[in-house]
């Protein structure tokens, strides 16, 4: 059973940029009533609701619980099982955004310092042991999870494979300077690079690859983990 009278709450199912519509996620209802109009707060991200579609893809003006909806006017894409809830005040939900979106940012920052020391480190120990550091970026968070999935199933007795980031969106310029200091190459599927990005990665060093097949890109990052390995010479 589940309050219809209420603000409405719940989880997101699925979230994407889609083209035209700006990014979109796929909401299951769990209290209250969501209607067009209404403010959501989703972690980093908050918006008024521009739109609402149905799982069958018609246009609908309110969402009851136990539903699942797709909707429009969020100012990014969250992630996929981030709870999501409605807000009152739109200044409010703004701060709240922020204030989530600076925590993030400050967790992702030392998380890339503490890389950029890790491969430092590793550069000396490289005889030892080789590593390949990834980053992931894709159209859905569901591909994203996926890939995930999929790079760390490569087993390799002589490199290991690390993701240092992964995210949603055409690969920009904050990818490429994670890159740089991770020392990572840079994966996309069903992506593209924002304005710029490629010449400042060409500046950096970084490489990046983009695909449409989610299998040439791990035969891509296979590649890439056996170009590190030293050529074995036999007569």
């Amino acid at each position: 059973t589940a309050s219809v009278g209420r603000r409405a709450d719940g989880y997101v199912i699925e979230a994407q940029l889609e083209q035209g519509r700006g990014p979109t996620a796929s909401l299951l209802i769990a209290g209250g009533t969501l209607h067009v109009g209404d403010i959501l707060l989703c972690g980093e991200h908050f918006g008024r609701i521009r739109g609402l579609v149905d799982d069958r893809g018609r246009k609908v003006k309110e969402a009851t619980p136990a539903t699942a909806v797709k909707v429009m006017g969020l100012s990014g894409v969250p992630e996929a099982g981030a709870h999501f809830r409605v807000m009152l005040n739109e200044k409010r939900a703004r701060d709240l955004a922020e204030a989530e979106a600076e925590i993030k940012k400050r967790s992702e920052l030392s998380s890339t310092v503490a890389t950029s020391l890790d491969a430092l480190m590793k550069k000396y120990q490289e005889q030892e042991q080789l590593e390949i550091h990834v980053i992931v970026k894709a159209d859905t968070q569901g591909s994203c999870e996926a890939i995930e999935d999929s790079l760390k199933e490569i087993k390799s007795e002589k490199v290991s494979l690390q993701i240092i980031y992964s995210g949603i969106g055409n690969v920009n310029a904050n990818d490429v300077q994670r890159a740089a200091s991770g020392r990572a190459i840079i994966v996309g599927f069903h992506v593209g690079c924002e304005p710029g990005v490629q010449s400042v990665a060409r500046h950096d060093g970084v490489r990046i690859s983009t695909h449409r097949i989610i299998y040439e890109l791990l035969d891509h990052v296979k590649l890439e983990m056996l170009n590190l390995l030293k050529p074995e010479y036999r007569e």
